[in-house]
């Protein structure tokens, strides 16, 4: 494999290509913060504080990095697989493993419109955004116990939450 070779070419701005690119979610969060009359960071007549729910989104996942680069198991939420609705591509699809495709096909679920792909659940999702797994295991002893926490606070600093 070349790695030298891009594996995919488009055609983008030259500059700042992020910037360029507006889609439905940030269509819609400009609207909220316009119709709630919010648009300033720190304060508004209905303050929705967008800026600071995004900068939690992303410390999460600047956490999650930090410390798994330092050797903890440490995910993401909703980058989890199978605890998080969105992933689950069974759901997504709505699959069965019966024959007559229960529960899809019963008929207390026929007039059902079910949509399990991210956004489906927006409150979900923000908290999920917000979120880490890191599980501890149960028989650490103090000394293991100590040596945990103190790689847990290295990677929250280093990920820069307060």
């Amino acid at each position: 494999m070349n790695v030298s070779e891009p594996t995919k070419r488009v055609s983008l701005p030259r500059e700042f290509p992020g910037v360029h690119y507006y889609g439905e979610d940030e269509e819609a969060a400009a609207l909220r913060v316009i119709r709630q009359r919010s648009p300033f960071r720190y304060y508004g007549a209905n303050f929705l504080a967008e800026a600071d729910s995004l900068e939690k989104e992303f410390a999460a996942g600047r956490f999650a990095r930090e410390a798994s680069a330092r050797g903890l198991t440490c995910t993401h939420l909703p980058d989890y697989g199978l605890h998080v609705y969105c992933n689950v591509k069974a759901l997504i699809e709505k699959r069965s493993n019966s024959a007559d495709g229960f529960p899809w096909t019963h008929p207390a679920n026929a007039a059902l419109v079910r949509d399990y792909r991210r956004g489906a659940l927006p409150k979900t999702d923000e908290l999920l955004a917000r979120s880490v797994v890191c599980p501890v295991p149960s028989n650490l002893t103090p000394s293991q116990e100590n040596e945990y926490t103190a790689v847990f606070r290295e990677a929250h600093g280093a990920a820069g939450i307060g």
